[in-house]
């Protein structure tokens, strides 16, 4: 027993002194920079609220070592850190199920701020809102870019009458919603069914 004990220690010995280590080269690292930007659909035209954003990190073997990842916030605005500098990123974009983006980006040597994409919002137009029983509004617009807009009462047949008949009052917006749930009957047609003649 002790005889094997000396021979093992020998080996193990005889190993440590003789091998040489060597530091590795181009072996894939964590960075410290941070890729920054907003998000938005370039189908619809929405900020992508929640969307994921992630690049896969690849050695120079094509093998996948690690990924970075972030969500997007509540208007599309995103930060993705441990990013190295002068190192070429894919980076997907996914909203639910759906891959919206691949952007091309090379890293500079300081944190990278993306140019705001166009989204084609509504921003700086004139906006009113027929309230209704249906749909709520209220989410959906700062998403397009309206920040502030005008209420209609749409449950109320006199209000929303007296709002489209005054020609001048509707030629102040730009664009007026009307989502589901506001009166119909006695403004858009009569009880028998027939058009309401309004003027307008």
């Amino acid at each position: 027993m002790m005889r094997q004990v000396l021979l093992l220690s020998t080996v193990l010995a005889f190993g440590c002194n003789d091998q040489q280590f060597h530091s590795l080269q181009n072996v894939p690292q964590w960075g410290e920079l941070s890729l920054s930007g907003r998000l938005c659909h370039p189908e619809t035209k929405v900020w992508l609220k929640g969307a994921t954003v992630y690049t896969h990190l690849i050695d120079e073997n094509g093998d996948l070592w690690g990924t970075l990842d972030t969500v997007a916030d509540d208007e599309g605005f995103f930060t993705l850190d441990r990013m190295e500098a002068g190192q070429d990123y894919q980076v997907y974009v996914q909203w639910g199920n759906e891959l919206v983006q691949k952007l091309d980006v090379t890293m500079p040597d300081t944190d990278y701020t993306m140019p705001n994409p166009d989204c084609g919002s509504f921003s700086g137009l004139s906006a009113a809102v027929v309230t209704g029983d249906f749909d709520d509004f209220t989410e959906v617009l700062p998403l397009l870019g309206i920040e502030a807009w005008d209420t209609v009462e749409g449950t109320s047949t006199d209000q929303l009458s007296q709002f489209l008949a005054n020609g001048d009052a509707l030629l102040e917006y730009d664009v007026i919603f009307f989502p589901g749930g506001h009166v119909e009957e006695g403004v858009f047609y009569t009880n028998g069914g027939a058009s309401a003649s309004r003027p307008i």
